[in-house]
C-alpha cells in the first residue's frame, strides 16, 4: 500500500514531494553559494584610490587589496591581476587563474627600472630591493653601496634577464618595465613572480607619479604615500594654475636628431602635457600621437626655426653649450632659440632625470616655469633644466 503524500497543488504535485522538491533546491542553492566567491565582497569601488594613472585601479576583492594592473597596448585586456594578503591571512578559494596572491609586506624586491628605484627610495623602501638591472646605470647611492656589500644580485640587463642570479635572489616578486608583445612566461613557469609596471606609458606627469601608491600596497605604506602624493599633485596643480592665464605663451619645441630622425613628442605625449601645463605653446600639440613623432630635419626646421624656446636632453660629462650644439650641426644656428640662447638643457651625466623627475613632476614643471616665465617670479632654484651655457 502506497503512503499518502497529502493534497495534490495546483501543477498536480503532492504537497509533501513539493516540500523535498523545494529542500532539494534549497540545498543546492546553498551548495553553489559555498562554490561561488562571495558577491558582496567582490564589490568594488574602481580607482578608489587612483585620481591621475590610467593603466592600473585598485579594488576590494574578499576583503583585501586587488590591484588590476591594465595592458597598455590591448584594449579591455589586463597584463596582471594580483590579490594582496596580508602575512597570515587566508588564501580566498576558488580564485581565477588570472589573479596572482602576492603576500604583503613583500620583503624582497628585483627591479629593472631605475625609476622604481626612485619610487621605494620615496616610501624608505630600499631595504626590500635585493636584485636590480644592470649595475652600471645605478645611480641611486644607497642601492650602490649594497651592491658593494654584495646584498644586491645584478639580475638582468637590457630587459634580458639571468634567471640562475634571480633564483638566488629569492624574490618575492620581480617588477618589470613592460614592453609590447614581451612575454615572461619562461620566469613565471620557474615560479617567479613578474609584476609589469608600465608607469612610463602613462601621458599625464601626475598619472606616472601617482605610481607610487602602486608600490606602496607592496609595504602597506598606503597612507604614507597617500601623503607623499597630495604633496607632489597639489603643488603641480598650484603651480599649473599660475601659468594657466598667462598671455603671450612662448613656442617650444623638443630634441634634436639622432641617425637622420628627429623625434618629437607627440600633441598627446607627457611631455607635450607638461609644456602646456608650464604656459607653453608647444609646437607639435596638434598631434594626437602619444609617443615620439619620428621627422626629418627640414621638416622641423620649417615648424620649428622661429619656436622661442628649445628643450634639450643631453648627456655630456662637461656643462653643454652652444659650441657643443653647434659643432653637432652648424645649421642649429639658424634657429631662433639658438640666436636667443633660450634652450633649456637637462643634462643627465649631472641629474638623474630618468629615474627621479618621474616621481617629482611639481620639480620639472617648477623648472619650465622658471625659465619659460621669470615674470611670475617663483620661489624656486633649478633642478634638472639650465639655460644653455655660451662656453
Amino acid at each position: 500500500m502506497s503512503q499518502d503524500t497529502g493534497p495534490i497543488n495546483a501543477f498536480g504535485i503532492k504537497s509533501a514531494v513539493m516540500k523535498k522538491i523545494i529542500s532539494y533546491i534549497f540545498v543546492l542553492f546553498l551548495l553553489l553559494q559555498a562554490c561561488e566567491p562571495d558577491k558582496q565582497q567582490r564589490a568594488s569601488t574602481s580607482n578608489r584610490h587612483v585620481e591621475f594613472a590610467t593603466l592600473f585601479a585598485v579594488d576590494t576583492a574578499y576583503g583585501y587589496p586587488k590591484i588590476t594592473v591594465f595592458d597598455a597596448w590591448e584594449k579591455n585586456q589586463n597584463a596582471a591581476e594580483l590579490l594582496l594578503v596580508p602575512e597570515g591571512k587566508s588564501v580566498p578559494r576558488n580564485l581565477s587563474p588570472e589573479v596572482t596572491v602576492l603576500r604583503t609586506p613583500v620583503r624582497r624586491l628585483a627591479v629593472m627600472s631605475g625609476t622604481h628605484i626612485a619610487f621605494l627610495d620615496l616610501l624608505n623602501d630600499l631595504d626590500k630591493v635585493v636584485g636590480v638591472s644592470d649595475f652600471r646605470l645605478v645611480k641611486n647611492q644607497r642601492i650602490k653601496q649594497r651592491i658593494s656589500n654584495g646584498d644586491i644580485k645584478e639580475i638582468g640587463i637590457n630587459n634580458t634577464f639571468k634567471k640562475e642570479q634571480l633564483l638566488a635572489a629569492g624574490v618575492d616578486a620581480v617588477l618589470v618595465s613592460p614592453y609590447e608583445n614581451q612575454s615572461y612566461k619562461n620566469l613565471r613557469n620557474m615560479g617567479v613572480t613578474v609584476i609589469p609596471v608600465p608607469d612610463y606609458l602613462e601621458t599625464h606627469p601626475l598619472g606616472r607619479a601617482e605610481w607610487l601608491r602602486f608600490f606602496s600596497f607592496l609595504s602597506g605604506k598606503n597612507e604614507q604615500a597617500k601623503q607623499i602624493f597630495s604633496e607632489i599633485s597639489s603643488e603641480y596643480l598650484n603651480l599649473k594654475n599660475k601659468a594657466k592665464n598667462i598671455q603671450g605663451k612662448p613656442s617650444i619645441f623638443s630634441g634634436k636628431p639622432y641617425g637622420g630622425i628627429w623625434y618629437q613628442p607627440g600633441g598627446s605625449s607627457y611631455m607635450s602635457k607638461i609644456f602646456e601645463d608650464a604656459g607653453a605653446d608647444y609646437i607639435w600639440k596638434e598631434n594626437k600621437q602619444s609617443g615620439g613623432v619620428p621627422l626629418d630635419f627640414e621638416t622641423v626646421y620649417f615648424k620649428a626655426a622661429n619656436a622661442d624656446f628649445w628643450r634639450l636632453v643631453v648627456k655630456n660629462e662637461q656643462r653643454y653649450s652652444l659650441k657643443d650644439l653647434y659643432q653637432e650641426d652648424t645649421r642649429y644656428k639658424d634657429f631662433k632659440a639658438f640666436k636667443e640662447q633660450q634652450i633649456l638643457v637637462c643634462n643627465v651625466s649631472e641629474v638623474s632625470y630618468y629615474e627621479v623627475a618621474p616621481t617629482e613632476p611639481n620639480v620639472v614643471l617648477a623648472d619650465l616655469i622658471y625659465w619659460l616665465h621669470p615674470e611670475l617670479g617663483i620661489d624656486h632654484q633649478p633642478v634638472y633644466y639650465q639655460k644653455i651655457s655660451n662656453e
